[in-house]
């Protein structure tokens, strides 16, 4: 009974440490910057017909 809660405890230590750590968050366009996205448009609907949108859109110039 011991090692089961020391097991649970090790393993919501671990949880706990990586939800703390932060995280750098890239964006995946050479040259965009976090401005060149509307934080506002990632709810946006309608996203076809999954309905599952995973990821940001970034619009900008082609080349």
């Amino acid at each position: 009974m011991k090692i089961a809660r020391n097991l649970c405890l090790g393993l919501l230590a671990v949880l706990v440490v990586g939800l703390l750590l932060p995280e750098r968050i890239r964006i995946p366009v050479a040259g965009a910057s976090a401005r060149d996205w509307n934080p506002q448009s990632f709810w946006f609907e309608p996203w076809g017909t999954s309905g599952v949108h995973k990821g940001i859109d970034i619009f900008g110039k082609v080349g």
